[in-house]
């Protein structure tokens, strides 16, 4: 009888000691699993596949669940169940649970598939109400340029309205305000809005004040009875001129009768036998067309003026309106009496341009053959070019290709980079170098769009002039922006790289704005200026942006943000 229960004991005991080794060897195999789930999670987190690394942690804690639930005698389970320091893979279990899966579920949200890499960026940032504005203002500008739907943008604006806790800032998202950003968002320039700018016809000079015609009747019959004593007394010819523009400022009507009261005038004019005084009179009425906009009856007259300094005299008051004349031959014979020099080619120059801006190139070349002088020749080609930009691709190739870039100084006059200079504390008397390379650097631009090799030429001079300088940035922008233009963007972001130490201030969302652009066809080139972005100190949300929407792999935008992203455990 004792040796039957001794056997019994032992056999009972040998049975609970298989069971223990059973539920250890159980226990353990689901703690392996587990932590290898989590070391996976780990990976595919630092791959900015939350999807995946949430997927893979929710099965790591189903497992440990399963320890506790199933194996509640295991060494594992006692552990995890008293210690909080229990490990899971890399993590503590408690950990696992309380931080990292709760942020994965932040950070893996379908509803916000659109915004792309930005998101996580703006979940490490804290969801402080200002990245999170950024990314709505972002969105919401997507939206209007057609690259997001209308109906995306109110998904992920809801969204982002739920992720902020500020009431202000919510509301803000809901109802797309977005005003105060505008300064962080930055702004990109449009090159050809700029040099459109600057390049408009300048504004016609003001015309002197006209008084109200009070009586039309008397107003007209003291009209007439000036242009007759204009034959006697010339010094009427000036009340003649304050009438004219009272009569242009009234009515259409009222100035064309009035224009025939000045040909009485002028008739007169020419009855009066004295030289001296007759070409006085008619340099004095030339002047009155010219104010009420009679550019070919201003030459007209202007051509009768017979005495050299009078003419001369004459020609510097009208010469801003002659070049606008429709009859430019007329005003081209006007020109041809004055000396050679500055006043005529710059009347010359200007006639050009006029006659470009209207289309008759042809003309304008001729008129820009005349002038003598090599650099006023090489401003005048400049403007011709301009006149063409966006309108006649051949008369600006032509055109372009005539300006010899040994006058670089005279393109100053029409370079928006140039006048924005001079309104910092960069002035040209000390920087003659830099407004220089900024004139050539945006003629290359205007040649860009008619001949991409001419551009590289003149931004190569362009480049060439800023062999000494300090501190390029503002033409470095430039100079980038023709590189990209002329389908290079690559070497757009090369220059960049090679120049940053002496281009601190580069704007940084041109930059992004490079990279996104070459990112198809040079991967590698629009991730080295992303990388120079992020160190120049680019907003971190909206540099997330341009990367999401770069079309670059997600393993590059990862290398790319990897110091704004979250990291596994912290």
């Amino acid at each position: 009888m004792q040796k039957i229960f001794t056997a019994i004991v032992a056999a009972s005991a040998a049975f609970v000691s298989a069971c223990s080794a059973s539920s250890e060897k159980g226990a353990n195999r689901e703690y392996v699993e587990a932590s290898a789930n989590v070391e996976r999670a780990a990976k595919a987190f630092g791959e900015a596949d939350y999807k995946t690394a949430k997927n893979l942690c929710d099965d790591a804690v189903a497992s440990v669940r399963k320890i506790v639930e199933r194996y509640p005698e295991s060494t594992i389970a006692l552990k995890v169940m008293t210690d909080s320091a229990t490990r899971i893979g890399p993590v503590a279990y408690s950990e696992l649970v309380s931080k990292i899966i709760p942020k994965l579920a932040l950070l893996y949200n379908p509803n916000l598939a659109e915004v792309g890499i930005a998101w996580p960026v703006v979940v490490n940032g804290g969801l402080s109400g200002g990245d999170v504005c950024v990314l709505a203002a972002l969105v919401q500008a997507a939206a209007a340029d057609g690259k997001i739907s209308e109906e995306a943008q109110k998904r992920i604006s809801a969204e982002l309205a739920k992720s902020v806790s500020d009431v202000f800032d919510k509301s803000r998202i809901e109802r797309g305000d977005f005003s105060d950003f505008a300064a962080r968002l930055g702004s990109q320039s449009d090159a050809a809005a700029d040099i459109a700018k600057v390049l408009s016809p300048p504004r016609p000079k003001p015309a002197p004040r006209a008084k109200k015609i009070a009586d039309k009747k008397l107003f007209i019959s003291e009209a007439r009875t000036q242009a007759a004593m204009v034959a006697y007394d010339i010094s009427v010819v000036p009340a003649l001129r304050a009438k004219a523009l009272s009569a242009r400022a009234d009515s259409s009507e009222l100035f064309a009768e009035f224009v025939k009261i000045l040909e009485g005038a002028l008739e007169n004019i020419s009855k009066i036998n004295a030289p001296q005084i007759r070409d006085k009179a008619y340099a004095d009425m030339s002047v009155l067309f010219a104010d009420v906009g009679m550019e070919n009856k201003a030459i007209e007259v202007a051509r009768k003026v017979a005495e050299a300094r009078l003419f001369e005299g004459t020609f510097a008051k009208i010469a801003s309106t002659a070049g606008n004349s429709e009859n430019y031959m007329d005003a081209i014979a006007l020109a041809s009496r004055m000396p050679d020099g500055r006043q005529k080619n710059d009347f010359l120059s200007d006639l050009a341009a006029g006659i470009a801006r209207r289309g008759y190139f042809e003309a304008a070349f001729s008129i820009a053959e005349t002038i003598k002088d090599p650099a006023s020749r090489d401003y005048s080609h400049a403007r011709i070019a301009a006149a063409a930009f966006g309108k006649n691709t051949k008369a600006l190739a032509r055109a372009a290709s005539k300006v010899s870039l040994a006058y670089p100084e005279v393109l100053e006059k029409i370079s928006p980079t140039c006048s924005r200079l001079a309104k910092t504390s960069c002035q040209r008397s000390e920087n003659p170098e830099l407004y220089r390379a900024a004139a050539l650097a945006d003629f290359a631009y205007i040649a860009a769009s008619a001949d991409k090799a001419l551009c590289e030429k003149i931004n190569g001079a362009a480049i060439a002039e800023l062999k000494g300088a300090r501190e390029i940035s503002p033409v470095a922008i430039a100079i980038a922006r023709n590189f990209a233009k002329a389908g290079n963007a690559a070497a757009a972001i090369d220059f960049v790289a090679e120049n940053i130490y002496r281009a601190a201030s580069f704007p940084c969302d041109r930059l992004c704005a490079l990279s996104a652009e070459v990112a198809k066809s040079n991967p590698q080139a629009a991730k080295k200026g992303f990388e120079i972005a992020a160190s120049l100190g680019e907003d971190a949300v909206i540099l997330a942006w341009n990367v999401a929407n770069s079309g670059l792999p997600l393993s590059s935008q990862v290398q790319i943000l990897k110091p704004f992203l979250p990291q596994f455990g912290k």
